[in-house]
């Protein structure tokens, strides 16, 4: 059985919503800490 979301406006719009900077540098932070690296090292 799978999950099917209800398709709303409000469903609409917040999935077209960009993402803000802080967003998407949190998730370059997940994703290099994922990869097994240190996101707060240098360089």
């Amino acid at each position: 059985m799978t999950a099917k979301k209800h398709l709303s406006v409000a469903n609409i719009a917040a999935a077209k919503a960009k993402p803000t900077r802080a967003e998407a540098e949190q998730a370059v932070r997940t994703l290099i800490r994922w990869a097994g690296d240190d996101p707060t090292r240098e360089g």
